[in-house]
């Protein structure tokens, strides 16, 4: 007769959630995510060959919730405004769940090819971006767009913007890029801005 199972994935991903959350990346290790579970780590490869695995499934969770923030923020939103309320959602996501934030850029800078949602993140970009613009798709466009996102919340969580300057930079910026963006695209169209 088999022994029931003292623990499942989601068990195992949720209390990982909870040590993430807590004291970071680097707090998480199979030893640490075993003690809180109650079992032995060797337990826990049934379920995950290794930490980086773990990893690994944590941070496409994470790009899907930091999409499907995105995707809440625009409902209803066209345009401009929509870019804009998606670009605050990134920021907002990426300050308020840094450590998952840090899964993300870490899972993305890691592998060879980017994740499924990752490739997801980049099409939503790129769909508010030419429906911003009226110009079609621009993917050198999206990718200045998530530069300048990630380029931002790297200086603001690095305290370089002061949190009562980052509201009004962080608009300043989005709208500056996505005019530049705008002019770059109808010059590149043959058309006037």
């Amino acid at each position: 007769m088999p022994f029931p199972a003292k623990t499942n994935t989601d068990a195992i991903l949720a209390s990982a959630t909870d040590i993430i959350k807590t004291g970071g990346i680097s707090s998480l290790s199979m030893r640490t995510l075993a003690a809180r579970l109650g079992v032995r780590a060797s337990s826990l490869y049934r379920h995950f060959p290794d930490r980086s695995s773990i990893e690994k499934t944590m941070a496409v969770h994470a790009e899907d919730q930091l999409l499907e923030r995105m995707r809440q923020t625009v409902d209803g939103l066209r345009g401009e405004p929509a870019l804009l309320a998606a670009a605050r959602a990134y920021l907002d996501y990426a300050t308020s769940e840094s450590a998952f934030y840090d899964l993300i850029m870490q899972s993305i800078g890691s592998a060879p090819r980017a994740s499924a949602a990752a490739n997801q993140i980049s099409d939503f970009l790129l769909r508010l971006l030419s429906d911003a613009t009226q110009l079609g798709d621009d993917p050198a466009g999206a990718a200045a767009l998530w530069s300048f996102l990630h380029g931002f919340t790297v200086l603001l969580r690095a305290g370089q913007i002061s949190e009562a300057a980052s509201k009004l930079a962080f608009a300043r910026g989005t709208q500056s890029l996505l005019r530049g963006l705008s002019v770059a695209a109808a010059e590149a169209a043959g058309s006037p801005s």
